[in-house]
């Protein structure tokens, strides 16, 4: 799941939490720290400059076989894109797999064109839920229906762009009632590259 920090969708609820922190803690310490200006301010995630590093870099990828973009969310702006225009300067796109993780909320489908000539594209789609849940969970700027059909799209351009689509969620308390729901909505999606849930890790 995503945070304030790569989501603001985010932001309204982590300000709330913040405030009924505030209000319960007893530590004054600890109140004092979520008051500190640290604490109020989300800072971006960190941006890597990719001319430089392909400057840098670039003449090393020759061999390079395989790519995974994860995020934040890769599809945010065009950035990408351009990446991958830039990194075919590099090296063979036809010998080179991509696996791409992005919830698809921002996705223009048909841009996926521009990558149609890797040896194997794999865009992995999180949808922690279906419903009104999936709202909830993943902020309020998208609604179910539009992700839905984001995603039919998505499934019926496989093969003319030349990608494999697969889906999976994260599974907590906020969503296990809704697995089968989830799984029902999935079971259309035939054929898909991969289907599922992951636990997330738990620092003990």
């Amino acid at each position: 799941m995503c945070g304030p920090h790569y989501s603001d969708a985010w932001l309204p609820d982590w300000k709330k939490m913040q405030a009924w922190e505030m209000d319960e803690s007893t530590d004054k310490s600890y109140t004092a720290q979520l008051q500190s200006k640290e604490s109020v301010n989300i800072h971006p995630k960190q941006q890597i400059d990719i001319d430089k590093f392909l400057d840098e870099f670039g003449p090393e990828l020759g061999e390079l076989n395989g790519i995974w973009i994860t995020g934040g969310e890769p599809f945010m702006d065009n950035s990408v894109f351009d990446f991958f225009d830039k990194l075919k300067q590099y090296c063979d796109p036809t010998q080179l797999k991509v696996l791409i993780t992005t919830n698809a909320s921002k996705l223009d489908v048909h841009r996926l064109e521009q990558l149609s000539e890797f040896k194997r594209l794999l865009i992995h789609v999180s949808i922690d839920a279906t419903g009104d849940l999936y709202q909830y969970m993943r902020g309020y700027n998208y609604t179910w229906e539009q992700i839905d059909a984001k995603i039919k799209l998505m499934h019926s351009l496989q093969e003319k762009y030349n990608y494999t689509l697969s889906l999976n969620g994260t599974y907590q308390i906020h969503n296990m009632l809704n697995l089968e729901e989830f799984y029902n909505w999935a079971l259309q999606f035939d054929p898909i590259g991969y289907m599922g849930h992951r636990v997330p890790a738990v620092d003990w």
